[in-house]
């Protein structure tokens, strides 16, 4: 098994080598890999919560371990400006900010989406983003096609305006990103060592895929017996499926070793609901269930889909009987007082003193 991670180690320090790693987003250090007690006893299965929501105090999760690799590439390239693309309850958008503020790098978010408008006020992910006074594009009620085009006219503009300006690809998976992830399955691998369990299922949020990919590549490189499963957040099973073949493709071809995957990774549609970021009853409801019985915030866009998801896949046998599930609570906890007219409805339906 440590061949196997020198030899990981050797390709990944080559493709940082000259990198400056000094340069850093955050103080990454092993993050708390914990039993839920009464989601066990809930649940009927031994859960075990990788505490990604705790890595910083602004809900960035496992952002910042994508981001970790990322600005070291920056720094390589002597870029000084940040461009990324979210929606209103973005917590990339937040997790960029926070880096380029902590790295003296400006930074240039872009925001939009088919039912995406610029709120009056600011409030949850989004306030916190703006408090770091990022320079702001709004293109309201615009698709992702479009955006990724605003993406590149962004470019040139700040370019045009002599910056020297370096992409973040929304869900921050893409290259070196993958290298995050990885390292995310490396540490939950080794937190296991311990552990009597023969054999173990991830399950995570799948919006670009990226940490679905990282951990199921980590899991091969240490021929571990681990499963992983993404509940799709966005797009549907199929799509994403094809969109992480092709991740963990190019990240096999960045690391130049020969691509090993023996399993498939799982993806899901069980927890999509109504759309992203138009919370149901149903997820709503969950949402307050996760704070009064597991104590643990569970944001209404990636968590609380993820959380459903699961549950969908205990109660149907989609994981395998006796082994030991893994839930990665990936963070965006401030997602939970972002601005949602749904939200908001439920939430004063339910509290008579409140109106909207």
């Amino acid at each position: 098994m440590r061949s196997i991670i020198k030899s990981v180690e050797s390709a990944i320090k080559k493709i940082t080598t000259n990198l400056d790693t000094k340069m850093v987003c955050s103080s990454l250090g092993p993050v708390k890999l914990e039993k839920n007690i009464n989601m066990t006893n809930n649940l009927g299965r031994e859960i075990l919560i990788k505490r990604e929501d705790s890595i910083d105090d602004f809900g960035c999760g496992n952002k910042l371990r994508k981001l970790h690799y990322i600005l070291q590439d920056v720094k390589k390239k002597k870029s000084d400006t940040l461009i990324s693309v979210g929606s209103l309850p973005s917590n990339q958008c937040k997790a960029v900010a926070k880096v380029a503020c902590e790295n003296g790098l400006n930074c240039h978010l872009i925001y939009g989406g088919d039912k995406q408008a610029k709120p009056k006020m600011a409030q949850g992910n989004y306030l916190l983003t703006t408090l770091y006074n990022p320079k702001i594009s709004w293109f309201e009620h615009s698709s992702w096609i479009k955006l990724s085009e605003n993406l590149s006219k962004i470019f040139d503009d700040e370019k045009n305006n002599g910056h020297s300006p370096y992409i973040i690809e929304s869900g921050g998976s893409a290259g070196l990103g993958m290298l995050g992830s990885i390292e995310l399955g490396f540490e939950i691998i080794s937190q296991l060592q311990n552990n009597n369990s023969k054999k173990y299922d991830v399950v995570c949020a799948a919006g670009s895929g990226g940490t679905a990919v990282g951990i199921q590549m980590a899991a091969e490189f240490l021929d571990f017996d681990l499963e992983v499963h993404g509940i799709c957040i966005g797009e549907n099973a199929d799509k994403l499926s094809c969109k992480a073949t092709k991740l963990k493709d190019d990240t096999y071809k960045m690391l130049k070793l020969d691509s090993k995957l023996k399993k498939s990774i799982n993806f899901y549609d069980c927890g999509l609901g109504i759309a992203y970021d138009t919370p149901s009853k149903e997820e709503l409801e969950t949402m307050q269930y996760a704070i009064n019985k597991y104590g643990l915030i569970f944001d209404i866009n990636y968590m609380v889909k993820t959380f459903i998801g699961m549950k969908y896949l205990i109660e149907k046998e989609k994981i395998r009987k006796n082994s030991t599930i893994i839930l990665i609570h990936s963070g965006g906890q401030i997602g939970l007082f972002d601005n949602n007219d749904n939200m908001i409805e439920w939430y004063c339906k339910n509290n008579k003193d409140y109106v909207m």
